[in-house]
């Protein structure tokens, strides 16, 4: 698959999957980026699967973009970002191809490794689960998790669960899940008690240095801000350790 299929079909993907935003970006770039630069013909010759499926190089781009907005370093770049109104695609390319050209060493830097997430979202059948599995056995929790990157969704039991007008989880949670809930059965009320998290990734990251967060960080999508403010509160409570 050519660099230009791999950024329409993601962009397609990221429009049907509730981000318009980022679909705009790759389609732009998709429909702009030409060789000539160091960074451009790397992309553009990029050797293997650059799919979804393989490297994942158009979310590659996308987050290390998405990182220079979320850190500052770009101005130009942040202000054709969410918050601020969608541009037409000749801004967006604007300020984007100044961002490449600029900021060239940087995102070659980034490229060199694949996405990284924590969809903390992931939590609420966690915490459905662990009230299933406290009330069944009144035992201590041991969570161990293959492939943990931050370990945010380690900290699972520092969240809230709400289904309906029932609520799971501490008194003071960093944040409450509302997922769609297609059950008639609702886990049990239990207290569950969590004595040991720890992790393991191929390439761990530490929430707590900023730079491991921002990378977290910038791969949720600019215009779904109801994901980045949960990370931010879930990197914010983060305890656990990941090992390499």
């Amino acid at each position: 698959m050519s660099l230009i299929k791999a950024l329409h079909v993601q962009a397609d993907t990221c429009a049907d999957l509730g981000s318009p935003f980022n679909g705009q970006i790759l389609h732009v770039i998709a429909n702009n980026i030409t060789p000539g630069t160091p960074l451009t013909d790397r992309l553009l010759c990029w050797p293997g699967d650059i799919s979804a499926r393989g490297h994942s190089v158009p979310l590659r781009l996308a987050g290390a973009l998405h990182a220079l907005v979320l850190d500052g370093a770009d101005a130009d770049l942040a202000s054709v970002y969410p918050p601020h109104p969608a541009p037409n695609d000749t801004d967006l390319w604007r300020a984007i191809d100044n961002a490449m050209q600029t900021h060239a060493a940087r995102l070659e830097h980034w490229l060199d490794s694949p996405p990284q997430t924590n969809e903390v979202q992931r939590s609420a059948v966690l915490i459905a689960a662990g009230q299933t599995l406290a009330a069944r056995y009144t035992l201590p929790i041991a969570l161990s998790e293959l492939g943990a990157s931050g370990g945010l969704n380690l900290m699972w039991d520092r969240f809230a669960l709400r289904i309906g007008d029932t609520t799971y989880g501490p008194q003071n949670p960093a944040f409450t899940l509302t997922p769609d809930w297609q059950s008639n059965t609702l886990p049990p009320h239990a207290s569950p008690k969590v004595v040991e998290r720890r992790g393991v990734d191929l390439n761990p990251l530490n929430p707590r240095d900023p730079k491991d967060a921002l990378r977290l960080n910038a791969y949720l999508w600019p215009d779904q801000t109801d994901r980045l403010m949960r990370s931010r509160a879930a990197i914010a409570v983060a305890t656990a350790v990941v090992d390499k």
